[in-house]
């Protein structure tokens, strides 16, 4: 909670909760080093750890740490895990980033096209139309406040120059100032109407599974976009059930592999939270509005290439994948 710029802590009702000061010290590189140690982290090379951790913050990779845990209680790594082990995880994550934002930002592209072709031979100004929207749809408010907000903000010259000239841009000038999150407040606010023939061109089959997806894909966009730990990450729960789908069968053979893993490993590991379910979408809606689209062998080639699974405790199933994801049909269109 934040009053007139000071942070205070979470009201409840009935008071204040509870809270405790954070008391731990600074740690110095060398400290910092020091204290993995202890933990039976092994460094084959102090000198690069110690370079490494100048420009790589140990807050920031104790994301990546806390998967070799032996327990709870984080007191102790599995054996044979060390610095290097974890900075590769680190880089493979990195490139999965820009991966998925480069399949985000084509379809957020095509989107804005999408939307626009749709609307606009009605109204030039549709957006402004309330007849539009469902009446107290739960994002409406946040729509409107987006859109103007990411108008008004703009320093884009095409902005600076419509605002001299003009009392309000049309839609199709408009949008190009739109952030994913403006057109997922869109897509949960606009009627069913206007849905329909946005979701056919997506190839999403319906609205409930269009509003979900663009949802997570601007979920999964932002956790790129602001460099968070993506790999084993738990995400949005994103819908993929459907018997129309080509890979519907694929996915209950995901799904059941998933689970006799959770039982074999004692992991409960949800798939559709996890990478690879948002990898299946993001290229079911790719085939259609890129077609040339090559970014399911970039997907392999990173995987293959780059996914470090001689590491103890890193599999595919940690991001939902099964082992013959690749050899599937569907991933060869």
């Amino acid at each position: 909670m934040k009053y007139l710029g000071v942070l205070l802590p979470d009201l409840w009702i009935g008071g204040i909760m509870d809270k405790i000061h954070y008391d731990k010290d600074h740690l110095s590189i060398s400290q910092q080093i020091s204290k993995l140690q202890q933990k039976g982290l092994v460094f084959d090379d102090i000198g690069y750890a110690y370079d490494t951790l100048q420009h790589i913050a140990y807050y920031r990779l104790s994301g990546y740490l806390h998967h070799f845990y032996a327990d709870n209680t984080k007191s102790v790594f599995v054996d044979n895990i060390c610095f290097d082990n974890i900075i590769e995880l680190y880089g493979f994550d990195k490139k999965l980033r820009l991966l998925i934002l480069d399949a985000t930002e084509t379809i957020e592209i095509a989107l804005r096209s999408i939307v626009t072709l749709n609307i606009s031979q009605g109204d030039k100004f549709a957006f402004d139309d309330d007849n539009m929207f469902y009446t107290g749809a739960k994002n409406l408010g946040s729509f409107r406040d987006s859109r103007h907000t990411c108008w008004h903000r703009s320093k884009q010259t095409f902005v600076q120059h419509f605002n001299k000239k003009y009392v309000k841009p049309p839609v199709w000038v408009e949008i190009e100032t739109w952030s994913m999150g403006t057109i997922r407040d869109y897509m949960t606010s606009v009627k069913a109407e206007h849905l329909n023939p946005i979701s056919k061109s997506m190839g999403t089959i319906d609205n409930t599974r269009l509003v979900n997806w663009i949802r997570c894909f601007a979920h999964i966009r932002n956790i790129a976009a602001h460099h968070s730990r993506l790999w084993n990450k738990n995400l949005m729960s994103i819908k993929l059930e459907n018997r129309k789908y080509d890979f519907h069968q694929h996915m209950n053979d995901c799904n059941a592999h998933i689970t006799a893993y959770n039982t074999q490993n004692k992991t409960r590991i949800d798939i559709n939270r996890k990478i690879y379910p948002y990898c299946v979408a993001l290229w079911h809606v790719l085939r259609v509005v890129h077609p040339k689209s090559q970014w399911n062998t970039r997907l392999k080639d990173l995987i293959k290439n780059h996914f470090p699974n001689h590491m103890p405790m890193v599999g595919l199933e940690n991001m939902g994948f099964p082992p013959d994801w690749y050899v599937q049909d569907f991933w060869r269109l």
